[in-house]
């Protein structure tokens, strides 16, 4: 493996590293100031680069993340705020929030009210792992949480959500399974991708399986929903090689659908 740079075999990283966690690994804390006072924040560092910020009070929601010292999401002007705190203010700050899973888009009334993007990005998560973890592929550092929604007439949904990183690494994989109980119901969901600058700004290139969305996806009005095709859409700073850049892989068979704006 791969740590600041030096190639380390698995089997010295305890003779090199006595305690592991001062150089990678995770840190749990809470925020104490502003807007996001009281919220949880599990904090993982690689080793390889990149730093992570993960949100257990918006259902393990991706706050910032920084690859090699430089920022990819974008933060709103109140910042990453406790639910409880946002009184009606956007909740869509950080790199990732999730929408869903019992509704997305507008606010709807469908025998009962729904949010703006379903309720799952206000529920706090219920922690089952915040650890390293072997795998056939290496050491992974792993949060895994649950989330529950619940009405009484309609029945709930359990949502088990499993972010790994790789140590030494520059990547994250993460796993989202549903279970529905109670009454049937449709599973829907939409993983908002909030990139800021300098990843996203007026030079920006974004393609979708090798071609380039960006005059569509970038443009001040309007939504674009386009086929998701083979699920690989990578975002670069601007056209030069030294750009920042990031690389996106989803399953298109279970998302099908690619919303840029």
């Amino acid at each position: 493996m791969k740590l600041f740079g030096s190639t380390i075999r698995p089997e010295d990283v305890d003779r090199l590293v006595p305690d592991l966690h001062k150089l990678a690994g995770i840190r749990q804390f809470r925020e104490e100031n502003g807007a996001g006072a009281g919220m949880r924040v599990i904090r993982v560092e690689s080793g390889g680069g990149l730093s992570v910020e993960i949100l257990p009070d918006r259902a393990l929601d991706i706050g910032q993340a920084w690859c090699d010292g430089v920022p990819f999401g974008w933060t709103g002007p109140i910042g990453a705020a406790r639910p409880a705190h946002l009184n009606g203010n956007q909740p869509l700050s950080g790199l990732m929030s999730i929408c869903g899973f019992d509704h997305i888009r507008q606010p709807e009334e469908d025998g009962r009210p729904f949010p703006k993007h379903g309720n799952i990005t206000l529920q706090p998560a219920e922690l089952r792992l915040a650890a390293p973890v072997e795998t056939e592929r290496g050491t992974v550092l792993r949060v895994e949480a649950d989330m529950r929604l619940f009405d009484l007439r309609h029945g709930g949904m359990k949502i088990r959500r499993r972010i790994d990183i790789p140590l030494g690494g520059q990547s994250l994989h993460q796993h989202d399974e549903v279970e529905v109980f109670g009454h049937p119901q449709p599973v829907m969901a939409m993983y908002h991708i909030n990139f800021g600058w300098p990843l996203a700004g007026p030079d920006s290139v974004l393609t979708l399986d090798g071609a380039d969305i960006s005059g569509a996806a970038l443009a001040r009005d309007g939504v674009t929903c386009r086929d998701a095709g083979q699920g690989v859409a990578r975002l670069a700073g601007h056209a030069g090689a030294e750009a920042p850049q990031v690389e996106l892989r989803f399953d298109s068979g279970a998302l099908p659908a690619f919303q840029t704006l």
